[in-house]
């Protein structure tokens, strides 16, 4: 059984188009293959047209970790929340994926259950799939606010959901937003919502 799906895997492994199979099928570089398929203006439209008719008839699709590792960055959002069963979160949920489908963005979502060390280790699975930014609900027993400051070091994006000072939950939101600026902690954008426990 498992030889049976090792074959499986290794043959299905194979049969993804590259842009070398392109190349090859047309007689040219891959680096000219590559123009074409993102539209270079030095590659002329005949060429770019016959890319274009190969890649559909070998079912190509652009491969989006390769260009992450190129980019250094995905088009993917992270989104941490403590629990996906509130119907808040999941409205929120909703509501992040229609709008990041639309702009071109998916989403990887992960959930704390209101656990800090696992909202921690979600942060650095997210960290290291390069994602584009991250949408985060601290958990109810977030005290720290030091994996936050990763994110940042990095450029990476951050809207927290919840009012807070550095990563703590605060009743205030004046004070809590003051503490902000204070604290120059101050991610791109901040949204808020009641607590649903």
């Amino acid at each position: 059984m498992i030889a049976g799906t090792i074959a499986c895997y290794e043959k299905q492994k194979t049969e993804h188009t590259t842009i070398i199979d392109i190349a090859i099928k047309m007689g040219n570089s891959s680096l000219t293959v590559s123009r074409a398929l993102n539209n270079h203006p030095v590659i002329n439209g005949k060429t770019k047209e016959k890319v274009r008719k190969i890649a559909k008839k070998l079912q190509y699709s652009p491969n989006t970790l390769a260009q992450s590792l190129k980019n250094n960055r995905t088009t993917t959002i992270g989104v941490m929340i403590p629990e996906i069963k509130h119907d808040l979160f999941s409205s929120a949920i909703s509501g992040i994926e229609e709008i990041a489908y639309h702009s071109g963005y998916t989403i990887f979502l992960s959930q704390s259950n209101e656990s800090y060390e696992r909202e921690v280790l979600n942060n650095n699975v997210l960290m290291r799939h390069r994602v584009a930014g991250v949408i985060v609900s601290i958990s109810q027993k977030t005290k720290s606010s030091e994996y936050f400051k990763d994110l940042l070091k990095r450029n990476i994006t951050f809207v927290n959901g919840m009012l807070l000072h550095a990563g703590l939950h605060i009743t205030d939101g004046y004070e809590s937003m003051d503490l902000l600026f204070k604290s120059k902690l101050i991610p791109d954008a901040i949204f808020t919502v009641n607590d649903p426990v």
